[in-house]
C-alpha cells in the first residue's frame, strides 16, 4: 500500500506541476486572433536596432507603424517633441497616435491602448555593450496592440467605446514619450475610461497582469469577466508599487483606470541581443491576447462602459491566480473573513488532534520552533548563495534585489530547489521516526497561520502562505472525517498548483536575487506536500 500510495502522490505533484508551469501557454490566444499577424510586425520592427541611439532605425519604425495604422483605416498622426536629451543621449521624440470612434456616433469615452516602440539603448552588462533588438520589448506590445485593433475593429457596429492608439517613443530612458504627450497633449487623454498597457521585462513564459490602477475592483470585474486564462496576483501589483521600476502606465495610473501586462521570463534575454525574433515565444503572445482581446472587446461594445468613470473605484480587491481552478477575487472585507474563519478552524483542528491523543501541545511547540529555524537557516543560505553569485560575477550586490548578468542563474535556482527537496525528503524521513505525521502537521500549519497573519498585518495580502494552508487543513479535515485519502491528493494538486506558479513568477521577477525568500516558501510547500503524502500512506 505504501508503495502504491506514493507512486499516486508523485503522479499528482507532478501533472500539477506540469499544468500549472504551462498556465495560459497552453491555449494559443482567443478566437480569431491571429499570432502569426503579430509575429509579422515583430519581424518587422526588431531587424534593427531602434532606440534613442538609433534615429534612422526608430524612423523606420515609426514609419511601418503609421503604415500599419492606416491599412487597418485609421489615420494616424505623429507628434513631435524636439530637442531631448537623457542619460547622455540627445534625441527628437516621436509618439504615434490615432482613434477610432463607434459607427453609429462619437463616442463619450474611449479605450486606450498603450505600447511604446523604442528598443532598449545601449548598455554596459559586464564590461560588454549590450543592444536588444526590442522583439519582446516591446515587439509584443506593438503587435498585441496592432491585433487587438484588427479584432475591435471587425466588431466596429457593436460599439459604444471609441478606442485611441498610443506607441510612445523613448520609454526606455525614462517614459519620456509618455511623460511629454500627458504634459503637452492632454487632449489625448480626454474621455479616456480605460487603459491597457502592454510591455513586456522577458521573452517567454505567461503573460502577468502585474500592475493595475488603485481603486481596482471594478477593474478586476471586468477581467475576470472576460479574460480568457486571467494570470494576475495583486500582492504583485503592491510589492511593484515600491520598487524602482515603471512603465508609461506609471505616468497615468492616478488619473485613470488601467491595466499593465507584462511576461516576466526571464532577466537574461532582457534588454541584450537574445531579444530578437529568433527568440519569442509564440504561446506567449497568444497567452496576452487571449487576455488584452477580450477585455477590450468587452469594454468597447458594453453601453455600461459609457460613463468614463465607470471603473473608478476607491477600493482595492485582493486576487490571485491559481491555474486550472482560475481567478481568486475577495474584497478587503471578505478576505479579513477568510483569515479570521481560517484560524477559527484551525484552533479546533488542533482541539481535534489532540483530543483523538494523536499529538499534544509540547511536541507541536517543539516541531514548531525547529521548522521556524530550519526556515530562517535556508533564507539565510539563500541570501549566502545570492551574494555568491553577485560575487563570482562582479556584480553589486543587494539582498533581495534583481541580479543583471547571472548566466547560470535560472540553473542555480533549480538546482538549489533539487537539492532541498532531496534534503527535506530525508530530513522528514527521518524525523518520522520520532514524532507523529499528525504532530507535524498540525505545527506546520500552526506556523504557516502565525506567518501568513503576520504578512496580512505587514502587508495587507497574505494568500501565497493563506491559500496553501488553507487547502491543506480542508484536504487533512474532510480526510479525518470521511477515510477518503482523495481529498489529501486533491487537496497536494491544488498547492502544487498555486506554488509552481507563483515561485516561477517571483524567481523570474526578481531572479537570483530572490534565493532567499524562494528557499523560505519553497520549505512550507514542499514540508504541507510530503506531510500530506505520508498522510496518504495511512498516518
Amino acid at each position: 500500500m505504501r508503495k502504491r500510495s506514493y507512486i499516486i502522490s508523485f503522479t499528482v505533484i507532478l501533472l500539477s506541476a506540469i499544468v500549472s508551469l504551462g498556465w495560459g501557454l497552453f491555449h494559443s490566444s482567443t478566437d480569431g486572433c491571429s499570432v502569426a499577424n503579430v509575429v509579422d510586425d515583430i519581424r518587422a520592427i526588431s531587424s534593427e536596432p531602434h532606440s534613442v541611439a538609433h534615429a534612422k532605425e526608430r524612423e523606420a519604425v515609426r514609419d511601418y507603424l503609421r503604415s500599419r495604422l492606416t491599412d487597418l483605416g485609421c489615420e494616424p498622426k505623429v507628434y513631435s517633441y524636439l530637442a531631448n536629451e537623457a542619460l547622455g543621449f540627445r534625441f527628437d521624440m516621436h509618439n504615434v497616435y490615432a482613434e477610432v470612434s463607434p459607427m453609429c456616433d462619437s463616442a463619450a469615452t474611449s479605450l486606450m491602448l498603450v505600447a511604446h516602440y523604442d528598443s532598449r539603448y545601449p548598455w554596459l552588462l559586464r564590461g560588454d555593450t549590450a543592444i536588444s533588438l526590442g522583439a519582446a520589448d516591446n515587439g509584443y506590445g506593438v503587435g498585441v496592440v496592432l491585433e487587438t485593433l484588427r479584432l475591435a475593429l471587425e466588431r466596429r457596429d457593436e460599439w459604444h467605446q471609441g478606442v485611441k492608439i498610443l506607441f510612445t517613443d523613448a520609454e526606455e530612458v525614462g517614459m519620456l514619450g509618455m511623460k511629454a504627450a500627458y504634459a503637452h497633449n492632454r487632449e489625448l487623454f480626454d474621455r479616456v475610461g480605460l487603459v491597457i498597457n502592454v510591455d513586456a521585462r522577458g521573452t517567454y513564459g505567461p503573460a502577468l497582469l502585474f500592475e493595475t490602477s488603485r481603486g481596482n475592483t471594478k477593474l478586476m470585474d471586468l477581467y475576470a469577466r472576460s479574460a480568457a486564462y486571467p494570470f494576475t496576483y495583486s500582492l504583485i501589483n503592491i510589492v511593484y508599487r515600491y520598487m524602482p521600476n515603471a512603465t508609461d502606465f506609471t505616468i497615468v495610473m492616478d488619473s485613470l483606470p488601467g491595466l499593465n501586462f507584462a511576461t516576466v521570463a526571464d532577466i537574461n534575454h532582457y534588454h541584450t541581443s537574445l531579444d530578437n525574433v529568433g527568440n519569442i515565444s509564440l504561446r506567449s503572445i497568444g497567452h496576452y491576447c487571449s487576455q488584452i482581446i477580450p477585455v477590450a472587446l468587452d469594454y468597447l461594445t458594453d453601453e455600461a462602459y459609457s460613463d468614463k468613470d465607470a471603473l473608478k473605484s476607491d477600493v482595492d480587491d485582493i486576487c490571485f491566480t491559481v491555474p486550472l481552478l482560475g481567478l481568486f477575487i475577495f474584497s478587503q472585507a471578505g478576505y479579513i473573513v477568510v483569515n479570521v474563519l481560517f484560524l477559527i478552524a484551525l484552533i479546533f483542528y488542533l482541539i481535534y488532534e489532540a483530543r483523538a491523543a494523536r499529538t499534544a501541545p509540547l511536541p507541536i511547540v517543539a516541531s514548531f520552533f525547529m521548522q521556524l529555524l530550519a526556515s530562517l537557516l535556508l533564507f539565510g543560505v539563500g541570501l549566502a548563495l545570492s551574494w555568491g553569485c553577485a560575487t563570482l560575477e562582479g556584480l553589486r550586490y543587494k539582498p533581495m534585489g534583481m541580479l543583471v548578468g547571472v548566466g547560470y542563474d535560472n540553473l542555480a535556482m533549480v538546482l538549489s530547489m533539487i537539492v532541498l527537496v532531496a534534503a527535506m525528503i530525508a530530513a522528514v524521513a527521518w524525523r518520522r521516526r520520532i514524532v507523529a505525521v499528525a504532530t507535524m502537521l498540525c505545527a506546520t500549519l500552526l506556523l504557516m497561520a502565525v506567518l501568513s497573519t503576520a504578512l496580512y498585518i505587514f502587508a495587507g495580502e497574505n494568500f501565497i502562505l493563506l491559500y496553501p494552508t488553507v487547502v491543506a487543513l480542508a484536504g487533512v479535515v474532510l480526510w479525518r472525517l470521511s477515510s477518503y485519502r482523495a481529498f489529501l491528493w486533491i487537496a497536494m494538486a491544488a498547492v502544487t498548483l498555486h506554488a509552481f506558479s507563483f515561485l516561477f513568477v517571483l524567481a523570474m521577477s526578481l531572479t537570483v536575487g530572490a534565493l532567499a525568500l524562494l528557499l523560505f516558501l519553497a520549505f512550507y510547500y514542499i514540508m504541507l506536500l510530503l506531510l500530506l503524502a505520508m498522510c496518504a500512506d495511512g498516518e
